[in-house]
């Protein structure tokens, strides 16, 4: 049996004024708040997107390489989760997440954040993985999310998604990304 899977990469910078995966954070009133642009001095040089479709769920690795133009930063980072919200019901779910720092897993929080974007298609944030990560000045740190994700369902047809922001919590542009996606359905 063949199964048609339809795959999204949500834009979202396009749409309304979200932020990307692994975004810099600060916390105020106990609510995880995204930094505003030009707060620091590290660029996300380079994002690679590596996505696995199988049968009853799909993984997500992404690949994040940082530099640090100034001096040494310690910054709230965090993976946000984004729902996609459609008839009142959240169509993609996530589990099994992971977080890496150069190579080395790390403990993450999941914490909640109270306010939401909405916009093309009520795309909403509603949490975000969060970890502690040093950026050394004048180096470059690595960083690296998984999870595994449910397929969600619009009329007949499967879909698996992954959201993708503007990059504007860091300093500059994003330099480069990259998307594998390897189907073994």
């Amino acid at each position: 049996m063949i199964k048609k899977i339809l795959f999204f990469v949500f834009f979202i910078g396009f749409f309304v004024n979200l932020y990307a995966n692994d975004t810099s954070y600060y916390i105020a009133g106990g609510n995880i708040i995204p930094t505003e642009e030009n707060q620091t001095n590290v660029e996300m040089k380079e994002e690679t997107i590596n996505i696995e479709l199988f049968d009853d769920y799909y993984i997500v690795t992404v690949e994040f390489i940082f530099y640090n133009n100034g001096q040494d930063e310690n910054l709230l980072i965090g993976f946000p989760y984004l729902l996609h919200k459609q008839a009142g019901r959240y169509s993609v779910k996530i589990y099994d997440f992971k977080t890496w720092v150069n190579d080395q897993l790390i403990d993450h929080s999941n914490n909640m954040i109270e306010y939401s974007e909405q916009g093309h298609g009520e795309i909403i944030v509603d949490h975000a993985f969060t970890k502690e990560v040093y950026f050394p000045s004048r180096e470059i740190t690595r960083t690296k999310v998984e999870y595994k994700a449910e397929y969600g369902r619009v009329s007949n047809e499967i879909i698996a998604s992954y959201y993708y922001g503007s990059g504007r919590t860091w300093n500059n542009n994003i330099g480069k990304i990259n998307i594998n996606v390897k189907n073994y359905c």
